[in-house]
């Protein structure tokens, strides 16, 4: 059975399509990468946030309280550094501190405001969103909830 060219170019031209959406379909949506932030010199350099609830690498780094985060779970500010590290490249969106204590007291007699408390915007994707809750779950925190939208958790540790 022999095709006509206009048979021939019209498959042509479907497969490139369906091509073209599989491959568009495959690809990382910009709005779900990990937030790329300038470097800043590690640890304690910098202003860091006191109160809301800032991006929580930025704020790690910022931060010269060598126990400014959840001291009870993380031995010092790089551990947890390297753990919200793990977060987004598990696929985590966005990752922000929450409860910070800025205290004037506290940042004179510790070095920098102290927060216990993620709120870790999940991926769309479920197998990733399974990946960063396997990760939140493994430091075990106090508390693991919703936070405002079924998109965020709330980890907080005691």
């Amino acid at each position: 059975m022999a095709l006509s060219a206009g048979t021939v170019v019209g498959l042509l031209v479907g497969t490139a399509v369906v091509g073209g959406v599989a491959w568009y379909f495959t690809q990382p949506h910009p709005a779900l990468a990990a937030p790329s932030l300038p470097p800043l010199p590690r640890f304690g350099k910098g202003p860091v946030a006191t109160s809301g609830s800032p991006e929580a690498l930025r704020w790690l780094d910022q931060n010269a309280n060598p126990r400014g985060f959840a001291s009870n779970q993380f031995s010092s500010i790089e551990s947890a550094h390297d753990f919200v590290q793990r977060l987004y490249d598990r696929g985590a969106v966005k990752v922000r501190v929450g409860n910070v204590l800025g205290e004037d007291w506290r940042i004179q007699e510790e070095g920098g405001p102290y927060a216990d408390t993620l709120l870790v915007t999940l991926p769309a994707n479920s197998a990733k969103r399974a990946d960063v809750l396997r990760v939140l779950q493994g430091r075990e925190p106090s508390e693991l909830r919703p936070y405002g939208s079924k998109n965020v958790l709330r980890a907080y540790w005691d």
